[in-house]
């Protein structure tokens, strides 16, 4: 290619590259300040049951958000309770802390000479020990992320200036470091994932133009895609978070076929027009795909499947706007001597005999029928504590709590309550007091919170129970409670619901299910009447990842019908069907196998690589099958050998980029991190391995069949 002489007097091409630049710096401002929020209403299952019932909790009672703070003295103290209350106070006022139960709240319910040994539903103060646990109740209307980060610098400032030792845990700290290890994507490794793809494409082309150039079309795409969405509102999470990556692979697969393209033409007009076409291919399918995903109700689903469909539009538009611009300016004169090796890697012998052999053909067809039996028997993680190292620290302060306090996690159970008047108030109290008492002996149940835990403790000074008592004292006390601490009362009984908070250990879905089972035997065994609502961040977490499981086998379905009917319009049966599905499905095979060999288990995380993957796989197939059917050799063998010699450099340095990129996610301590870069690996080779071995045997069986 001729080196073309810089356009710097080109008004057209500096208007572009201003608008580019410009535009490009506003949305990439917008962008970078998008928050991330895992909390678990961000994946609310819509029209679930899981969701009405946390829907009803919410109108009720409100604060479903909670954590768990201890305090080890390292020498107790004579007055440890007291002690560490005031330890215990500055907690109280961090912003976003509804409310900070203790034991000083409880035993108030007592009178001020209350002794030590009183029935207290949960071991606010361990003496023995010397330990002090507090319930934090947080507020919804503060951004959680917000509060825990509040907490622990309260917690490191404790910890400095008096002799404990400060543990925080439950649901919400997971949630807070899920969001650490999605930041960890953001800040640390995909720029350097980018940098390294960049530099391997310098290093490859031997031209800083091309870096320049390149690395223009994909930070806009990446900029103005996430900056519409900050505009719009939108938030990251685990599954949004992997919508930049996917644009960055879809933006460089894109720019990478315009360079090579340039190259073997010698002009960067025909370059560009040559591909416009399969470009425009690209896009229309790719969206058409994305867009299928809008079709889910899991909110995080509809957000990637709609952002990508225009995301997908923006790379097509500044892989080619870029040209018109910074390329003109700068003269950008691409050079590739990739072509060479694909012609002697098509003439090996090795390879005619490879397209010569029915058998083969046998392999992928292995892959994915194998891969389609182990797709439904895969685990799943529904535990987001195991997404860290076991030496994480949330890991670690989770397993303190669990070993020596009570569980991390927790579920919410709901009651229907008569009227205040009804005769058989008390007898339906005793009934759930009964329930109680046989909650605490399931496996994985550590404590209980309820307002008959709490009637419990003034009663027990003088050794009462409330069945001791003649029905009108026994309203009497369950009023005066209620009323002497409302606070503690408002939590447990409103609006004709009892409330029980169970504290569990952190459970994954089968244990939950067998714990649900049990829940509902005590309520029959004990005579509770009514129909119990069991809610909770266990409940939703499980239908969420129950319904990602089961809604992956219909997106993706949608997603490969909706491409494949795109692609035989467009090729008007030209394809034979089977090239355009095998090569595109044989990776997803892939990528299964490769969770079943390095024990991946379903995640959220994982569940959206596939996608990914099956973009990348339509990209690389759509680029070869266009080439192949616009050229005009009659013999097959020619006609492939010049496709691979066109195209191939192009697929292949986008394979070898991208996976030496993704390579650097290995190093994360965060597992959907790691998991994401392996498969993400593995997809990209066995798409490289699809399009080069099987699909010109697909080709070569079609143009025989015709003949």
């Amino acid at each position: 290619m001729s080196q073309p002489t810089p356009s710097l007097q080109s008004p057209t091409a500096w208007a572009v590259l201003l608008l580019q630049v410009l535009s490009t710096l506003a949305f990439a401002w917008f962008g970078a300040r998008m928050p991330f929020d895992n909390r678990l209403d961000r994946f609310a299952v819509k029209d679930r049951d899981g969701e009405q019932r946390h829907q009803l909790f919410q109108k009720h009672f409100g604060h479903t958000d909670t954590a768990l703070i201890s305090l080890e003295f390292h020498r107790a103290p004579e007055q440890g309770a007291a002690a560490a209350e005031e330890l215990f106070a500055p907690l109280r006022k961090v912003p976003g802390v509804a409310r900070l139960i203790t034991l000083v709240d409880v035993a108030a319910l007592a009178g001020e000479d209350a002794p030590d040994n009183l029935p207290y539903p949960f071991p606010f103060w361990q003496p023995e020990a010397g330990r002090a646990t507090a319930l934090v109740l947080l507020d919804d209307a503060v951004l959680q992320d917000t509060v825990v980060a509040a907490l622990y610098r309260e917690c490191e400032a404790l910890m400095r200036e008096h002799p404990v030792q400060a543990v925080l845990a439950g649901e919400p700290v997971v949630n807070y470091h899920l969001n650490l290890g999605a930041l960890e994507v953001k800040y640390r490794f995909f720029p350097l994932l980018i940098a390294l793809a960049l530099v391997l494409l310098g290093v490859m082309f031997r031209d800083l133009k091309v870096l320049a150039v390149t690395g223009l079309s994909i930070g806009s795409a990446l900029a103005w895609t996430t900056g519409i969405m900050a505009l719009l509102g939108e938030r990251m999470n685990l599954v949004t978070t992997l919508i930049p990556a996917l644009v960055f692979v879809l933006a460089l697969a894109m720019q990478v076929h315009n360079l090579i393209a340039m190259a073997m033409t010698g002009s960067m007009d025909e370059g560009l027009r040559h591909k416009l076409r399969p470009n425009f291919l690209v896009t229309l399918t790719t969206s058409l795909g994305f867009a299928s995903l809008t079709t889910s109700q899991v909110l995080p689903i509809v957000t990637m499947g709609r952002y990508m469909a225009l995301g997908i539009w923006l790379v097509f538009l500044w892989s080619h706007l870029t040209h018109l611009g910074l390329s003109r300016l700068i003269g950008l004169a691409p050079r590739a001597s990739a072509g060479t090796f694909w012609l002697r890697f098509a003439d090996h012998g090795l390879y005619q005999r490879w397209l010569r052999i029915p058998a083969v053909m046998v392999l992928p067809f292995l892959i994915i029928a194998a891969a389609v039996w182990l797709v439904f028997r895969l685990p799943t993680e529904s535990n987001g504590l195991n997404y860290f190292d076991a030496d994480h620290p949330v890991r670690v302060q989770t397993a303190y709590l669990q070993n020596h306090v009570t569980g991390g996690s927790h579920v919410e159970l709901l009651i229907p309550l008569p009227r205040e008047e009804d005769e058989n108030l008390l007898a339906h109290l005793a009934a759930i007091r009964a329930f109680e008492r046989q909650l605490l002996t399931l496996d994985g149940v550590r404590h209980a919170f309820s307002l008959q835990q709490f009637i419990a403790v003034p009663l027990a000074v003088d050794d009462l129970a409330l069945a001791d008592l003649p029905a009108e004292d026994a309203l009497a006390v369950v009023g005066a409670v209620e009323e002497q601490a409302a606070t503690l009362g408002s939590l447990w009984r409103r609006d004709g619901w009892y409330r029980i908070q169970v504290l569990v250990d952190s459970l994954d879905r089968p244990a939950y299910l067998a714990l649900g089972d049990a829940v509902k035997q005590a309520a029959l065994d004990q005579g509770v009447q009514g129909a119990l609502v069991q809610t909770g961040p266990l409940d939703r977490i499980v239908e969420v990842q129950a319904y990602l499981l089961s809604s992956l086998h219909t997106s993706m379905s949608l997603t490969v019908a909706a491409v494949l009917v795109i692609l035989l319009l467009i090729f008007r049966l030209s394809a034979p069907l089977l090239a355009l599905i095998l090569p595109n499905i044989f990776p997803l095979g892939c990528a299964v196998v490769a969770m079943v060999v390095f024990d991946i288990p379903m995640s959220i995380s994982t569940v959206m690589v596939f996608s990914i993957i099956f973009g990348i796989a339509v990209d690389d197939t759509v680029h070869l099958l266009h080439t192949y059917l616009s050229r005009g050799e009659a013999d097959f063998r020619e006609r492939w050998r010049q496709t691979l010699a066109r195209d191939g450099a192009a697929v292949s340095l986008t394979t070898l980029v991208l996976t030496c990129g993704f390579a650097i996610l290995l190093l994360s301590s965060f597992a959907p991190t790691r998991q994401f870069g392996l498969l993400m690996g593995v997809g990209m080779v066995s798409a490289l391995v699809g399009d080069v071995l099987f699909l010109p045997f697909l080709l070569r069986w079609h143009r025989k069949k015709g003949e």
